[in-house]
């Protein structure tokens, strides 16, 4: 489970994006230690591309 406070700084970032980037479908996405790609999922959500959007984590999950 995860720290209360990791997913209220996670949807801060992500109210934080929504408010100064104008997310449409032209936007290009890097998301750098992207993790398990929740910030990228969001701004598809917002309206990004998903074929516009990359994620890299040097992290390997199980």
């Amino acid at each position: 489970m995860e720290p209360v406070a990791r997913i209220l700084a996670r949807d801060r970032l992500v109210r934080m994006l929504n408010a100064y980037v104008n997310v449409n479908s032209n936007l290009t996405v890097l998301d750098v230690g992207c993790g398990n790609g929740y910030i990228l999922r969001e701004m598809i959500n917002l309206g990004a591309k998903p074929e516009n959007c990359l994620g890299i984590d040097l992290y390997q999950s199980d």
